[in-house]
Protein backbone atom coordinates (compact mmCIF):
# COMPACT_ATOMS: atom_id res chain seq x y z
CA UNK A 1 0.00 0.00 0.00
CA UNK A 2 0.91 2.87 -1.02
CA UNK A 3 0.11 6.34 -1.94
CA UNK A 4 1.37 10.48 -2.64
CA UNK A 5 0.29 13.72 -0.94
CA UNK A 6 0.38 14.96 -4.69
CA UNK A 7 -3.01 14.47 -5.69
CA UNK A 8 -6.01 15.56 -6.45
CA UNK A 9 -6.01 18.41 -3.64
CA UNK A 10 -2.68 19.59 -5.24
CA UNK A 11 -4.42 19.67 -8.59
CA UNK A 12 -7.18 21.94 -7.17
CA UNK A 13 -5.05 23.83 -4.87
CA UNK A 14 -2.72 24.72 -8.37
CA UNK A 15 -5.96 24.58 -10.54
CA UNK A 16 -7.57 27.76 -8.41
CA UNK A 17 -3.76 29.92 -8.87
CA UNK A 18 -2.83 29.22 -12.07
CA UNK A 19 -6.24 29.72 -14.24
CA UNK A 20 -9.70 31.01 -13.82
CA UNK A 21 -12.04 27.32 -13.38
CA UNK A 22 -13.92 27.32 -10.03
CA UNK A 23 -15.29 23.51 -9.70
CA UNK A 24 -13.99 20.41 -10.51
CA UNK A 25 -15.90 19.70 -13.22
CA UNK A 26 -14.67 22.70 -15.28
CA UNK A 27 -11.07 22.30 -14.18
CA UNK A 28 -11.24 18.82 -15.84
CA UNK A 29 -13.10 20.11 -18.86
CA UNK A 30 -10.65 23.05 -19.45
CA UNK A 31 -7.42 20.03 -18.82
CA UNK A 32 -9.58 18.17 -21.82
CA UNK A 33 -9.11 21.20 -24.21
CA UNK A 34 -5.33 21.77 -23.21
CA UNK A 35 -2.24 20.69 -24.78
CA UNK A 36 0.46 20.11 -22.30
CA UNK A 37 3.32 20.08 -24.69
CA UNK A 38 2.60 23.51 -25.36
CA UNK A 39 3.77 24.27 -21.40
CA UNK A 40 6.04 21.61 -21.23
CA UNK A 41 9.62 20.95 -22.24
CA UNK A 42 9.48 17.43 -24.22
CA UNK A 43 12.61 15.35 -24.78
CA UNK A 44 12.68 15.98 -28.39
CA UNK A 45 12.68 20.16 -27.51
CA UNK A 46 16.11 19.00 -25.79
CA UNK A 47 17.70 16.76 -28.54
CA UNK A 48 15.32 17.10 -31.64
CA UNK A 49 13.67 14.58 -33.19
CA UNK A 50 16.95 13.16 -34.91
CA UNK A 51 18.59 13.17 -31.39
CA UNK A 52 15.79 11.52 -29.49
CA UNK A 53 15.83 8.55 -32.47
CA UNK A 54 19.51 7.79 -31.95
CA UNK A 55 19.70 8.03 -28.13
CA UNK A 56 16.39 5.88 -27.88
CA UNK A 57 14.56 8.02 -26.32
CA UNK A 58 10.91 9.28 -26.70
CA UNK A 59 10.53 12.01 -28.32
CA UNK A 60 6.54 12.95 -27.30
CA UNK A 61 7.86 12.14 -22.99
CA UNK A 62 7.92 15.04 -20.69
CA UNK A 63 11.39 16.51 -19.86
CA UNK A 64 9.96 18.97 -18.07
CA UNK A 65 6.80 20.40 -16.26
CA UNK A 66 5.59 23.62 -17.33
CA UNK A 67 9.33 24.10 -18.39
CA UNK A 68 8.50 26.72 -21.30
CA UNK A 69 7.11 28.68 -19.01
CA UNK A 70 9.72 31.24 -18.86
CA UNK A 71 11.00 32.55 -15.54
CA UNK A 72 10.66 36.87 -14.83
CA UNK A 73 14.26 37.03 -14.91
CA UNK A 74 14.29 35.47 -18.47
CA UNK A 75 15.56 37.88 -21.02
CA UNK A 76 12.93 39.37 -23.53
CA UNK A 77 14.00 37.41 -26.04
CA UNK A 78 13.17 34.20 -24.42
CA UNK A 79 10.27 35.58 -23.42
CA UNK A 80 9.19 35.74 -27.04
CA UNK A 81 9.75 32.32 -27.86
CA UNK A 82 6.77 31.50 -25.55
CA UNK A 83 4.03 33.44 -25.91
CA UNK A 84 1.77 33.52 -23.02
CA UNK A 85 0.32 29.79 -22.61
CA UNK A 86 -3.21 29.39 -22.91
CA UNK A 87 -5.12 28.21 -19.52
CA UNK A 88 -6.19 24.81 -21.20
CA UNK A 89 -2.63 24.10 -22.13
CA UNK A 90 -2.14 24.91 -18.47
CA UNK A 91 -4.41 23.07 -16.72
CA UNK A 92 -3.66 20.21 -19.01
CA UNK A 93 0.06 20.07 -17.96
CA UNK A 94 -0.60 20.36 -14.10
CA UNK A 95 -3.12 17.31 -14.67
CA UNK A 96 -0.54 15.22 -15.99
CA UNK A 97 2.08 16.36 -13.59
CA UNK A 98 -0.45 15.76 -10.96
CA UNK A 99 -1.13 11.91 -12.11
CA UNK A 100 2.35 11.16 -13.67
CA UNK A 101 3.94 11.50 -10.57
CA UNK A 102 1.44 8.84 -9.06
CA UNK A 103 2.41 6.74 -11.88
CA UNK A 104 5.76 7.04 -10.97
CA UNK A 105 5.52 6.36 -7.26
CA UNK A 106 3.49 3.25 -8.40
CA UNK A 107 5.76 1.76 -10.47
CA UNK A 108 8.58 2.15 -7.88
CA UNK A 109 6.31 0.73 -5.33
CA UNK A 110 5.55 -1.79 -8.02
CA UNK A 111 9.21 -2.93 -9.10
CA UNK A 112 10.09 -3.21 -5.59
CA UNK A 113 7.59 -6.09 -4.71
CA UNK A 114 8.59 -7.23 -7.89
CA UNK A 115 12.36 -7.74 -6.77
CA UNK A 116 11.00 -8.89 -3.08
CA UNK A 117 8.99 -11.66 -4.84
CA UNK A 118 10.97 -12.40 -8.14
CA UNK A 119 10.17 -14.56 -11.08
CA UNK A 120 9.17 -11.52 -12.94
CA UNK A 121 6.11 -11.35 -10.98
CA UNK A 122 4.00 -8.15 -11.97
CA UNK A 123 1.50 -7.26 -9.17
CA UNK A 124 -1.71 -5.82 -9.64
CA UNK A 125 -1.52 -2.09 -9.27
CA UNK A 126 -5.05 -0.48 -7.90
CA UNK A 127 -5.48 3.28 -8.30
CA UNK A 128 -8.25 4.97 -6.11
CA UNK A 129 -9.54 8.47 -4.37
CA UNK A 130 -11.99 10.50 -4.89
CA UNK A 131 -9.41 12.31 -7.69
CA UNK A 132 -9.66 9.27 -9.74
CA UNK A 133 -13.67 8.99 -9.29
CA UNK A 134 -15.29 10.61 -13.18
CA UNK A 135 -11.77 11.17 -13.92
CA UNK A 136 -11.58 9.77 -17.34
CA UNK A 137 -8.86 12.22 -18.50
CA UNK A 138 -6.42 11.25 -15.38
CA UNK A 139 -7.52 6.97 -15.85
CA UNK A 140 -6.40 7.47 -19.37
CA UNK A 141 -3.17 8.91 -18.58
CA UNK A 142 -2.27 6.58 -15.79
CA UNK A 143 -3.71 3.60 -18.33
CA UNK A 144 -1.40 4.61 -21.43
CA UNK A 145 1.83 5.08 -19.25
CA UNK A 146 1.28 1.58 -17.74
CA UNK A 147 1.26 0.48 -21.05
CA UNK A 148 4.28 2.41 -22.36
CA UNK A 149 6.17 1.25 -19.03
CA UNK A 150 5.41 -2.50 -19.88
CA UNK A 151 4.02 -2.64 -16.12
CA UNK A 152 1.02 -4.57 -16.67
CA UNK A 153 -3.21 -3.18 -16.59
CA UNK A 154 -3.26 -0.37 -14.44
CA UNK A 155 -6.99 -0.90 -12.29
CA UNK A 156 -9.52 1.09 -10.56
CA UNK A 157 -11.76 0.21 -8.35
CA UNK A 158 -15.72 1.78 -8.95
CA UNK A 159 -17.04 3.06 -6.05
CA UNK A 160 -13.10 3.57 -4.28
CA UNK A 161 -13.43 6.90 -2.95
CA UNK A 162 -13.86 6.55 0.64
CA UNK A 163 -11.19 3.73 0.70
CA UNK A 164 -8.40 5.81 3.17
CA UNK A 165 -11.61 6.79 5.38
CA UNK A 166 -12.70 3.25 5.75
CA UNK A 167 -9.32 2.45 6.43
CA UNK A 168 -8.83 4.93 8.63
CA UNK A 169 -12.17 3.35 10.59
CA UNK A 170 -10.72 0.28 10.78
CA UNK A 171 -7.54 1.13 12.04
CA UNK A 172 -9.71 3.71 14.78
CA UNK A 173 -11.76 0.12 15.66
CA UNK A 174 -8.41 -1.98 15.83
CA UNK A 175 -7.32 0.63 18.53
CA UNK A 176 -10.13 0.26 20.18
CA UNK A 177 -10.53 -3.39 20.48
CA UNK A 178 -7.11 -3.48 21.52
CA UNK A 179 -7.51 -1.44 24.47
CA UNK A 180 -10.72 -2.80 25.54
CA UNK A 181 -9.08 -6.27 25.93
CA UNK A 182 -8.15 -7.46 29.12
Amino acid sequence: IGGTACGGKTFLGLMRRITSATSFKEMLELAQHGDASRVNTLVADIYGEKGCASLGLPPDHTAAYFGKWPSSASPPSEAALYPASAEADCAAALLLMVVQESVVLSRALSLLISAQVGNDYKPPVFFVGGFLAQNVAAQRIISRSYRNLNLGPALFLRHADFLGALGCLNKSLEKDHASASP
